[in-house]
């Protein structure tokens, strides 16, 4: 009788231990997480400022690479600003993905890809 019951208690555990106990508290059935699709103007503060420190930081590292040149005039409109702005803070925000990103500068800026790929890889 011992023997069974140790039989059952080992079978029941082998069971249970092929099983992870934390599946069970995630819902296969969730959607993820979307993030609203926000432009850098209506982004919450500290997500802006968490931002525009990271576009720093990459903007440093341009002048570190004599491949790349800057926009220049190309960017001297607020209208381009912003859209620049944009572009960046969408792909730093995880909206959109490199290729997105690479893709939608160049269609703008076609004589900056490696610009555009050199930021890419930035963020």
């Amino acid at each position: 009788m011992k023997t069974k019951l140790l039989m059952i208690a080992l079978l029941g555990f082998g069971i249970t231990a092929c099983t992870n106990p934390m599946s069970s508290m995630v819902s296969h059935t969730s959607k993820p997480v979307s993030t609203k699709n926000l432009s850098y103007n209506t982004a919450p503060a500290a997500k802006v400022e968490a931002f525009d420190i990271k576009k720093r930081e990459v903007g440093l590292s341009t002048k570190n690479d004599p491949k790349y040149h800057s926009f220049g005039p190309e960017l001297k409109t607020d209208a381009m600003k912003n859209w620049f702005n944009d572009l960046m803070y969408r792909l730093w925000d995880r909206q959109i993905t490199k290729r997105q990103f690479v893709t939608e500068g160049v269609s703008q800026f076609p004589a900056h890809q490696y610009e555009f790929n050199y930021i890419a890889n930035g963020f």
